[in-house]
């Protein structure tokens, strides 16, 4: 893990965030980078995928919340998720919260994931 710097911010793994931003209306990619750099969001990568996170404080405890995610689905679910959730259980999260294409459910779920809501989004 490491904030997004030139020596991680190669074009693919900057290709890969814009990718896997392209689909969140909540995040743009010059706020995510500043987030990174600035410590408050996490990059999980690889040269060929990347995952983002960031930790969130809820009334019942700190939760590892993965928002976004680019490259092969069997690297992010093998390699960068567990990687993230050693991390996270270190820093006192008791939680992992995945936002993703409905599609990941059937990767995640065998890793003990389960679908406890949807969200919807509409733009006003």
């Amino acid at each position: 893990m490491m904030g997004f710097s030139p020596a991680m911010g190669s074009d693919r793994a900057k290709e890969l965030l814009v990718d896997a931003l392209d689909r969140d209306p909540l995040h743009d990619l010059s706020s995510v980078i500043e987030q990174i750099n600035a410590g408050h969001m996490q990059v999980w990568s690889t040269d060929t995928s990347l995952l983002i996170t960031e930790i969130v404080i809820y009334p019942t405890g700190r939760v590892l919340q993965t928002f976004a995610a680019g490259g092969e689905m069997a690297e992010i679910v093998n390699v960068l998720r567990p990687e993230a959730e050693v991390w996270a259980k270190a820093q006192g999260c008791v939680r992992s919260l995945v936002e993703a294409p409905r599609a990941w459910s059937k990767a995640l779920r065998g890793e003990g994931y389960e679908i406890f809501t949807y969200v919807m989004s509409k733009e006003l």
